[in-house]
């Protein structure tokens, strides 16, 4: 298992758009000056899931939770996803009081979309089954064709709590 903490030495730092109808607990759904919705910093953690794992590692939740809320956590499966990786991320959830924000990684592609939508899902019920508090959602990469990708994503019925997008170092094809 891996995990990776992105702090201040980071190129930039991750920005969350919570949208109307989704859950935010850190701000309000608008801001007061333009009407639009809010911009949220978290702190953010990727964590590779252990194949196969339908619980999480004590020493591991333990150090996730010293982080300050609110935490964005990124939950990579760098296998072939099972019914196993959303128990592993409601369980994973349940363990972290700082919790605010899941996203499912790596970012998918125009041709990963269908996939990649049903295992958000999958992991957002098992979440929310437990805490429907916990924004469950996305990850979109700008490098990697994201209109494309979104519009993938919307033709796969994709449902999210919340999208945390990368911004692309240069403009991508597509965009």
């Amino acid at each position: 298992m891996s995990l990776r903490r992105f702090t201040k030495s980071c190129l930039a730092p991750p920005i969350v758009r919570v949208g109307p109808g989704a859950f935010n607990p850190v701000k309000s759904s608008t801001d007061d000056d333009t009407g639009t919705p809010s911009l949220v910093v978290a702190n953010r953690a990727s964590l590779t899931w252990p194949d196969g794992a339908t619980a999480p590692d004590p020493a591991l939740v333990a150090s996730l939770a010293a982080m300050p809320a609110p935490l964005l956590l990124e939950l990579d499966p760098f296998t072939p996803v099972t019914p196993t990786f959303a128990q592993y991320a409601a369980a994973l959830a349940q363990q972290l009081p700082n919790l605010t924000y899941l996203t499912i990684g790596p970012a998918p592609s125009n041709a990963t979309a269908a996939q990649y939508a049903a295992t958000v899902s999958s992991v957002r019920d098992a979440v929310h089954a437990i805490l429907p508090a916990v924004a469950v959602g996305m990850t979109i990469d700008g490098a990697v064709t994201p209109k494309q990708t979104v519009a993938a994503l919307g033709r796969a019925g994709a449902v999210a709590d919340v999208v945390a997008f990368r911004a692309a170092p240069a403009p991508a094809a597509g965009v």
